[in-house]
């Protein structure tokens, strides 16, 4: 079940700088002293050539993703910097995809202009509502019109591949606003739409502020709701549902994220970056000071890692394919289980006590496929496929 054994890599970049972090981000990032962008980027350009060793073993890259944080705090000149520092052991022809994430409120045509000419090809724009009064509990620092005039810089300036990014089950949202920032989303043509389900992280401050009663979380029933309507809406508008936060255009699904789904090799690069190369999984450190220290000492900044059991891969494998439109296969959970896929169906129809499987997702070609009312409660589908495995290993 491992991914084949290929030369082919993805590569994550981290930006772990803000002007202000947001309310409900719990990512690595801090609020941003521009002082530290030049030596960050120089430690990262340093990290490349501690990896060359590695990257020239897997030349052929797929994807470049840089993620953030809010990566658009990168001047041109240190996205060509940092290319040429991987072009230095890899094939850049090779890239499908280069996506970086931006903010709307901190971009303009001639930024962007000077990423595509640096390569990106791909924006991810974090948008998260619609509305002003929302974009304030978030803790946001644009406004509706910098998402607007945002999609359009990147129109613009030729890039074909654009993605918005929202958030739904926000304190104090209707499924009527909602419902104007998916027909707002959807009228702006973009190519791909990322929606996430709000989470209270433990440490940021909308969990405290939900903790000391000052906000209040939306109902469980109305979350499914503004799930729902997404669905429909997008379904309707041209958009398929292939992965359970994700819609695309035909053709425009997401490569960089597909890899993560399918289990492919990816190298991270920066605080708090993870690698996996099919068998270990390692990560580095998420302090700024921690990674810049152990660049500055010549030493690979990796905090920690684990290699896989057959349990970890057989996991991860039901927690990412059940995630997206193709699936799992139970034939794969056979050679794992000696169990049949009639034997594991029986077992998880039991444990699952739905009393209509079919109602949220279907069966075909031995495989399990869920529908949006299945994605909805994912976690505990995927928990009950788990405890079955775990019972036969």
């Amino acid at each position: 079940m491992s991914p084949e054994n290929t030369k082919n890599l993805s590569i994550y970049i981290h930006v772990p700088f803000c002007k202000r972090k947001c309310r409900y981000c719990a990512f690595a990032s801090e609020d941003c002293d521009f002082d530290r962008i030049d030596p960050y980027v120089r430690a990262l350009i340093q990290e490349i050539n501690l990896q060359s060793e590695y990257l020239m073993k897997n030349p052929e890259l797929v994807s470049i993703y840089i993620g953030g944080g809010s990566p658009n705090l990168l001047k041109p000149e240190h996205i060509f910097d940092i290319l040429c520092a991987f072009q230095k052991y890899v094939k850049l022809d090779s890239l499908q995809e280069f996506t970086i994430e931006v903010n709307p409120g901190g971009i303009n045509s001639g930024l962007l202009s000077k990423y595509r000419e640096a390569g990106i090809n791909r924006i991810s724009i974090g948008c998260q509502s619609i509305h002003d009064r929302e974009l304030k509990t978030l803790g946001r620092i644009h406004t509706s019109k910098n998402i607007i005039d945002a999609v359009q810089f990147a129109s613009d300036c030729g890039f074909s591949q654009r993605s918005l990014d929202f958030i739904y089950g926000i304190p104090g949202q209707t499924l009527e606003s909602w419902s104007e920032t998916l027909h707002r989303a959807i009228l702006t043509g973009v190519e791909h739409i990322s929606l996430y389900n709000l989470i209270f992280e433990k440490g940021t401050v909308l969990y405290t502020m939900r903790e000391k009663g000052k906000i209040k979380p939306l109902d469980e029933g109305l979350e499914w709701q503004m799930y729902d309507l997404a669905h429909q809406m997008l379904a309707s508008s041209g958009y398929i549902h292939y992965e359970i936060s994700n819609w695309a255009k035909s053709g425009c699904e997401a490569i960089h994220n597909s890899v993560y789904w399918s289990g492919g090799k990816y190298l991270g690069f920066g605080a708090a970056a993870h690698s996996f190369d099919g068998e270990r999984r390692w990560w580095n450190y998420s302090a700024v000071d921690d990674y810049l220290r152990k660049i500055s000492d010549g030493k690979l900044p990796i905090e920690n890692s684990e290699s896989l059991t057959e349990a970890n891969v057989l996991a991860e494998y039901v927690l990412l394919r059940l995630r997206t439109m193709d699936g799992m296969n139970f034939q794969d959970l056979e050679r794992s289980t000696g169990m049949t896929s009639a034997k594991i169906l029986e077992k998880l129809r039991d444990k699952l006590k739905l009393p209509d499987l079919e109602q949220y997702g279907r069966i075909t070609d031995n495989r399990l496929v869920l529908n949006h009312h299945g994605w909805f409660i994912c976690d505990y589908i995927i928990e009950n496929v788990l405890t079955v495995i775990e019972e036969k290993l």
